[in-house]
């Protein structure tokens, strides 16, 4: 098994937030970091038959468990598939 990379934090991370609706995504990311100056939310691509968006959430994370909180907080949003 690979040795898990060391990361410095505080860090710049980048979420890939697959969902349903842009809307559904938004208001999740408001929800869970509510300082909008804090990040930026980046329009991704559409699905070939528009079912499905994604949406890249560029942030400072301070640790290792705020980038965990961040990612599981997300994953039971509504609406929202996968976070990667």
């Amino acid at each position: 098994m690979p040795d898990k990379p060391h990361i410095t934090y505080p860090c710049p991370w980048t979420y890939r937030i697959i969902g349903e609706r842009s809307e559904n995504i938004i208001q999740a990311v408001e929800e869970i970091i509510p300082d909008r100056d804090s990040y930026d939310l980046i329009k991704g691509n559409v699905s070939k038959h528009g079912n499905y968006v994604s949406l890249y959430l560029k942030i400072i994370v301070l640790s290792e468990k705020q980038k965990d909180h961040y990612k599981s907080a997300l994953m039971k949003s509504k609406g929202i598939i996968i976070v990667l």
